[in-house]
């Protein structure tokens, strides 16, 4: 009777202790998501909005005209957050409109998400494990994936898979729209809707309930529908559209425009390296690949095939998409997190053998030490360091918690499993969280950037338009119309000898063609393609001195603080300045 009681005092303990730890990561997450500096490309995506009043209509063409190389749809919802963040805030103070934006998005994806976990399902524990299970998907990741289109575009698929599993005519029809706004995120996510619904008909099979003919017809019959009345509408009040969705394809360098080129054994090098990082920076991509091995694992041995097979075209489809990209960003690996979150939470809802993943916590404890005994000799592999080859093997114990949080705790091979997912979690807030020097280290650069630029343009910048030849990054640190629609000019910088593109021809003309005052220039442009435009900055413009655009970005080690340079050596820098026009 006593060992009993004893039992049940420390599953009470550890069930109270686990739940008062995880509720903290869960609100550090939410804290290290909002306050983590935007990358390049997002201030790139609110400098677009930005530039949205300068052009010659207003209201909704106005969102059309001014150019970012992303669709319409992550336009629109790059201007809906840059004008609700100037509610709190001035577009001039940096730091706190990047905070106003982050957070603004961050409570949208939340109410997305529970929303997400209500629609689901009406038990409350699956509501749970789906609520958590996105929850991470979102904002346990590094920031290179925050506010990117691939973030918002897994956040909307999910919403479809649980307004599918909702089950009604509505739900159906409502889960259809919103697969069709994908594609005017980025149009090759047009595919998206059908992973969506891969991975509910894999739901709908483990609830012992088959996809119905009417959830088929009204589902993809929406779809295609909106689909259809959404791209008249664009091509009726912006032609413009498709054409720079053409365009795009082109400045990425996808497979649809250097397809020829890309041979197979770089598209696997990179899709690994890719993976790889991705296991460090966002960690339930590998919760979510560990949990769809064993599904499939299991599915083959009861032989259940159209559920392997359902499985398998879920992730088929994300790593098409990543591919078809022919980038490998990391933000690009997000997609994975559709099938990751699908696959973990019907992970949870069948029996886990509780041995297996007690057999893997200890392998990764094992492997981790392996890794830091060997720590010096993974240097050469750049970016996947030791420390990354550490977490990787560290992130693998993080699915013991999930899984198996939602069981009983008297287990002593749980506890120690438990305790494995602490350490984890130790390296976890060493890294990715608002505590690790790799994020101290970002925001301490975000400030000098904010500061380093305070009084940096002079007075009269932007009472015309400028003609920016940088990165796209300073038009998010000072208002100012450009010159060109492209203010980060792809259709230049990703040009080169061989290739025909007319619509750089006609931007190589209109910049000899500018007369303005002011030039932002970087060598990012690569202006020694163009010797006659070099030779028109060279006589016609003159650098002003100690006006060097910001370019330094720290060093890629998460468990050291990196030095900051001072401010003199940054406007001094020789990569990236303003030009004035001589004799103005």
């Amino acid at each position: 009777m006593k060992r009993f009681a004893h039992n049940r005092v420390m599953s009470s303990v550890l069930r109270y202790g686990f739940f008062i730890a995880g509720a903290c990561a869960l609100i550090l997450m939410f804290i290290s998501f909002i306050t983590s500096p935007f990358t390049g490309d997002i201030k790139v995506f609110i400098a677009a909005a930005s530039q949205v009043q300068y052009q010659s209509d207003s209201g909704l063409l106005a969102v059309f005209e001014a150019w970012e190389l992303k669709g319409i749809g992550n336009r629109l919802l790059m201007y809906v957050l840059y004008l609700t963040a100037r509610l709190f805030t001035n577009y001039g103070d940096v730091v706190k409109f990047e905070i106003a934006v982050k957070a603004i998005y961050a409570l949208a994806a939340l109410a997305c998400i529970a929303i997400t976990a209500m629609l689901v399902s009406s038990n409350r524990k699956d509501r749970l494990v789906f609520g958590i299970a996105e929850y991470l998907a979102v904002y346990a990741t590094y920031e290179a994936s925050h506010l990117q289109v691939e973030m918002t575009c897994v956040v909307l698929s999910i919403l479809m898979f649980a307004l599918l599993a909702h089950g009604t005519r509505r739900s159906y029809i409502a889960a259809g729209v919103i697969g069709s706004l994908l594609f005017f995120f980025k149009s090759i996510f047009v595919l998206l809707p059908f992973a969506v619904f891969a991975g509910y008909a894999l739901h709908s099979l483990n609830q012992n309930k088959p996809v119905t003919k009417k959830c088929m017809l009204l589902y993809f019959g929406s779809f295609a529908v909106a689909e259809i009345a959404l791209s008249l509408m664009v091509l009726l009040v912006y032609p413009q559209e498709f054409v720079d969705m053409r365009a795009a394809a082109d400045f990425q360098e996808t497979l649809f425009s250097a397809g020829s080129f890309v041979t197979l054994e770089s598209i696997l090098n990179s899709l690994i390296a890719g993976l790889s990082q991705s296991t460090v920076m966002q960690p339930f991509v590998f919760i979510g690949s560990t949990c769809s091995l064993y599904s499939a694992i299991t599915y083959a041995r009861k032989k259940e095939a159209t559920k392997v097979l359902l499985l398998a075209f879920m992730w088929l489809v994300a790593l098409d998409l990543i591919v078809v990209s022919n980038k490998y960003f990391i933000y690009h690996f997000y997609l994975l997190m559709l099938p990751s979150v699908v696959s973990c939470v019907d992970c949870c809802r069948n029996e886990v053998d509780h041995r297996i993943l007690f057999a893997s916590g200890c392998s990764a404890a094992l492997l981790a030490g392996a890794c830091w005994i060997m720590r010096d000799g993974y240097q050469q592999w750049g970016i996947i360091n030791y420390s990354t080859v550490l977490l990787v093997v560290l992130h693998a114990v993080a699915i013991t918690i999930f899984l198996a949080c939602f069981d009983g705790y008297a287990s002593l091979k749980k506890a120690v499993a438990y305790l494995l997912v602490t350490a984890c979690a130790f390296f976890w807030l060493n890294y990715s969280s608002a505590l690790s020097p790799k994020y101290r280290n970002e925001t301490s650069i975000r400030n000098a950037a904010a500061e380093a630029c305070v009084g940096l343009f002079p007075q009269d910048f932007g009472d015309g338009p400028v003609l920016f030849l940088d990165g796209g990054t300073t038009p998010f640190y000072v208002e100012a119309p450009s010159y060109s629609r492209y203010f980060y000019n792809l259709p230049m910088e990703r040009w080169s000898e061989g290739k025909t593109w007319p619509l750089q021809a006609a931007e190589y003309k209109r910049l000899m063609e500018y007369e303005g005052k002011y030039i932002v220039y970087a060598s990012w442009f690569g202006i020694e393609k163009y010797p006659d435009l070099q030779r028109k900055l060279e006589e016609e413009y003159v650098p002003i001195k100690g006006s060097g655009i910001f370019t330094y970005s720290p060093d890629w080690e998460p468990f050291e603080l990196s030095p900051i340079p001072d401010k003199e050596s940054l406007r001094d820098s020789t990569d990236a300045y303003l030009l004035v026009r001589k004799g103005s």
